[in-house]
This record gives structure tokens, C-alpha cells and sequence, in this order.
């Protein structure tokens, strides 16, 4: 959506807010998106510091990407769901949109 618009923002908040403006995303999904990318992301960087403390091999350190969702508390396990709802209602968006399939 940001190439199609044409939209220079790097950062994907800043991407969000663009397209926000430009009148292809209402203002709460755009935010509910961000909360979304902030959740992945803080919970990834939370599982490759747990990494850092614990020695490893080097197929484990591929693991640090990966987060697991038993070590979540229930509270972050629902919000973990909400945030895949999240990115699911806006792939299926995309796909209506660009006329994409997925598989």
C-alpha cells in the first residue's frame, strides 16, 4: 500500500501514520497494527536476551527468533492472539484488495 501511494517513510509506524493521512487506513486499525508489530517485537527480543543468559549451540541460536508460547503468561498469550486476529483481518484486506491468494 505504501509503494502503491508512493509513501518514502522507512520506519512502519511512520509508514501506519502515511497511510493513515492518505485516507487508505482508519486511524485505529493503523494503531491497533503498531501495538500489534510492538508486541512480535518485544516478545522476539525477550526470547534472543533469555537466549544470551543460557550457552547454545549454533542450531539452538536459530531458535531465538522463534517465540514460545508456553513460556507466555496467560495475559501475553491473549494478547499474542488478538495481535495474529490483528494481522489476519489485514491480510485478508490485502488479499481482497490486491486480488492475492494464499496458501
Amino acid at each position: 500500500m505504501a509503494l502503491e501511494r508512493r509513501i518514502k517513510a522507512t520506519s512502519t509506524l511512520d509508514r501506519l501514520d502515511a497511510l493513515v493521512v492518505d485516507g487508505r487506513l482508519d486511524r485505529r486499525f493503523a494503531e491497533d497494527l503498531g501495538e500489534a508489530l510492538a508486541l512480535f517485537t518485544e516478545l522476539r527480543l525477550r526470547q534472543q536476551l533469555a537466549a544470551l543468559e543460557t550457552p547454545s549451540t549454533p542450531q539452538e541460536t536459530n531458535r531465538t527468533n522463534r517465540v514460545v508460547v508456553q513460556t507466555l503468561s496467560s495475559l501475553e498469550r491473549d494478547l499474542l492472539r488478538e495481535a495474529l486476529h490483528i494481522v489476519k483481518d489485514f491480510k485478508q484486506r490485502l488479499s481482497h484488495r490486491y486480488h492475492l491468494e494464499y496458501s
